[in-house]
């Protein structure tokens, strides 16, 4: 969980910027999901995925597990719910994994 101890390593404004570069790049990746949904296609290409897999487990255990600043609040949020939207099978894997503990 490196990017974990990125986030707390650097002030705020940075970990904002980095948490709205994500939003972003999922945002795209939901897009391009519902593109590939409307076109007949049953899945997400397997790249946007992947590529989103590791940061939806760290914003998640962000929120649950530190003490955030309030200024990163919103933007942590907005970058769950992206990546939720996302890949919804990674994040229903991870609140099992929770419920399981």
């Amino acid at each position: 969980f490196f990017f974990f101890f990125f986030f707390l390593r650097f002030g705020s404004e940075i970990t904002k910027m980095s948490l709205e570069g994500i939003t972003s790049l999922a945002e795209f990746g939901a897009k391009q999901c519902e593109l590939e949904r409307t076109s007949g296609k049953s899945s997400c290409p397997a790249g946007v995925i992947y590529a989103l897999q590791h940061f939806i487990k760290v914003i998640f255990q962000m929120v649950l597990s530190v003490n955030v600043d309030g200024d990163l609040v919103q933007s942590l949020s907005e970058a769950l719910f992206s990546l939720i939207c996302c890949d919804q099978a990674s994040y229903t894997a991870l609140v099992n994994e929770l419920i399981g503990m």
